[in-house]
């Protein structure tokens, strides 16, 4: 199964990149070339994008994570590996 939304966005892409883009359009032909289908071809560069774009998001997320605890150490919070609490919550006093 697979995210409708996210596949529609991503074909998007890679029909403008098609049209457009001179490196997505050379490997559309290299891949026509090798004796592939328009379908198949398009479909190899559907992954290579998406190769690219988590890529970029794991790249983003381990940036994110190293300010967090870099802004973190700068306060004097305790990292979350060493937070003993990690996982439970506090409990909040009653209300009279």
């Amino acid at each position: 199964m697979g995210n409708r939304k996210l596949n529609a966005a991503l074909h998007q892409v890679v029909l403008t990149q098609a049209r457009v883009h001179p490196p997505a359009r050379a490997c559309l032909a290299k891949k026509r070339a090798e004796g592939r289908s328009n379908k198949e071809a398009f479909r190899c560069l559907k992954r290579h994008l998406v190769r690219v774009v988590w890529r970029v998001l794991r790249e983003h997320e381990d940036t994110a994570n190293r300010v967090e605890q870099a802004i973190g150490a700068a306060l004097g919070q305790p990292h979350v590996e060493d937070d003993d609490t990690c996982g439970r919550a506090e409990a909040l006093p009653r209300s009279r």
